[in-house]
Order: structure tokens, then C-alpha cells, then sequence
């Protein structure tokens, strides 16, 4: 019997398997595409959580009532006008003033940043919960969180979740790392946020 064809030499493009075709779907993926539903927050949550804009504004609003009781109101106007005139000044001639600036408004946006990137990148419990975030502390080239999983979150889900925390966070990384023998204690580093607010 003859062949009807002859053998088939087709040198076409070879096809390129897609990165990470083959990795298994983890339960973080899950989370992730399919998030359960955020419970609201109890009131004294939202104020630990908030604890450092209700302290500025607290101290700013004492500064002020002492101002007003001293100078008048029109003499407190001026005093602020005159103080705020000086830190934009000092900001701009001085490099520690614009830094301590700098790393004052990354200590006020990054940690809601990276709270909603715990959203979005599913690191949510079923019932909920995200990660509480402990301890922080900020330089100009990065923020460090120390973080407390919930019951039914690992490690592991907090660095499958890294590239979504970097991208809510605008940054160019983000590290993760145990804190100690404890499994629900991590480290979450934020390499140079960008500045925003959250969820822009």
C-alpha cells in the first residue's frame, strides 16, 4: 500500500507553554478569585486601626483651642498660617524636614494600602477576618510591618499574595518573612510605596 502523502514537514512556531500552566491552584487562588464577604469592623478595630490620623488631628485640634485661648482667634489664624508657611519652607530647603514629612505620610497611607491589598489579594479568612497589623515603622525606602495572621492563614499565603500587596501598595516589592518560631507572626516589607491614597 503507497502513502497518499508524504511525511510532513510543517516549521511553523513552536508552541510555548504558558508560565506556571502547570502549578496547582492553591487555596489562596481561590480566596482570591472568589473572596468571602468582609464583616465591618467593630468600632474600637477601626479606631486601633486608625489610631494614628485620630492622634494628629487630636493634637492639631489641642494646638489650636490653646492657640484660639491665648491669641484670639484672628491671632490663632495668623500663627497657623505663619507655622504652616514655615514647614512647607523648611520641607523644601531641608532634606530631614521633607523626609520626616515623607516618612510621617508613608506611616499614614501605607498601612491602609496594604489592608486593602490583603483584600484583593485574598488573604482573607472565611469569615472575614484579614490580618492584623501589630507594629510598623517606615523609612524612606521602605515600610515594615509586623503582622498577626488569624486562625486559617499561613505565611505562605501572605508571599503567594506579593505581587498583588505590591501593586496596591505601588511599590516596587514586596518581602515577607516569619517572625520568630510562631506561625501566625510575619514580617510584611514594602519596598518604596509610592504615595496615594487608598485604593488609588
Amino acid at each position: 500500500m503507497e502513502p497518499t502523502s508524504g511525511p510532513c514537514e510543517y516549521k511553523g512556531v513552536e508552541l510555548v507553554e504558558w508560565p506556571g500552566a502547570e502549578r496547582p491552584v492553591t487555596a489562596a487562588d481561590v480566596r482570591r478569585f472568589f473572596p468571602p464577604l468582609r464583616r465591618r469592623p467593630q468600632p474600637l478595630i477601626i479606631i486601633a486601626r486608625w489610631w494614628y490620623e485620630l492622634a494628629a488631628v487630636a493634637l492639631l485640634g489641642a494646638a489650636s483651642w490653646s492657640a484660639v485661648g491665648l491669641l484670639g482667634g484672628p491671632g490663632a489664624v495668623a500663627l497657623g498660617l505663619g507655622v504652616g508657611a514655615a514647614v512647607a519652607t523648611a520641607a523644601v530647603r531641608i532634606e530631614p524636614v521633607r523626609d520626616a514629612l515623607f516618612v510621617a505620610a508613608q506611616r499614614a497611607i501605607v498601612p491602609h494600602r496594604l489592608r486593602l491589598g490583603f483584600v484583593r489579594g485574598g488573604v482573607i479568612t472565611r469569615n472575614g477576618r484579614l490580618p492584623a497589623i501589630v507594629r510598623s515603622r517606615c523609612r524612606l525606602d521602605q515600610a515594615r510591618f509586623w503582622v498577626r495572621l488569624p486562625s486559617g492563614l499561613l505565611v505562605e499565603d501572605l508571599a503567594a499574595a506579593g505581587r498583588v500587596l505590591a501593586v496596591s501598595c505601588g511599590a516596587t516589592d514586596v518581602a515577607v518573612f516569619r517572625d520568630g518560631p510562631r506561625q501566625d507572626r510575619a514580617i510584611v516589607v514594602v519596598v518604596r510605596p509610592r504615595w496615594g491614597w487608598p485604593g488609588r
